[in-house]
């Protein structure tokens, strides 16, 4: 995937539990940190489903600490062949603990979008 680049994304899915901006926050998290790794000169297709967001507990962050999660699947198309080069389980999450953590959690879908995305990155495009 090191000479390819994402010039489609697609999300199939998402959880029901997600508020109604998260598909057009997840689609901007993609591109933005798609575009600091994919750099290559050969177009892809990234077809994503998210199949869990599980966001942080504010009153168990501040008691024992909690984490915000996300799980998902990506794939990677050529699109001129219509096939499939890379198919990854993604799996992200960020916690903490306390009043400091809660709030620093706060945020959770851009965060877990973000997260997400970068996950991508790692699996996909990072040299070996």
């Amino acid at each position: 995937m090191h000479n390819s680049y994402v010039n489609d994304v697609t999300i199939s899915s998402v959880p029901d539990n997600v508020t109604g901006e998260f598909r057009s926050t997840l689609d901007m998290a993609l591109r933005t940190e798609l575009q600091k790794c994919a750099k290559g000169t050969i177009p892809l297709r990234l077809e994503v489903a998210v199949t869990l967001y599980s966001p942080q507990n504010a009153f168990q962050t501040i008691m024992i600490g909690d984490s915000n999660k996300i799980k998902g699947t990506a794939k990677l198309v050529d699109p001129r062949a219509n096939t499939v080069l890379g198919d990854y389980d993604i799996n992200a999450s960020q916690g903490g603990g306390g009043i400091i953590g809660a709030l620093a959690m706060s945020g959770a879908e851009g965060q877990m979008s973000t997260a997400f995305a970068s996950e991508i990155c790692s699996k996909a495009f990072q040299p070996d």
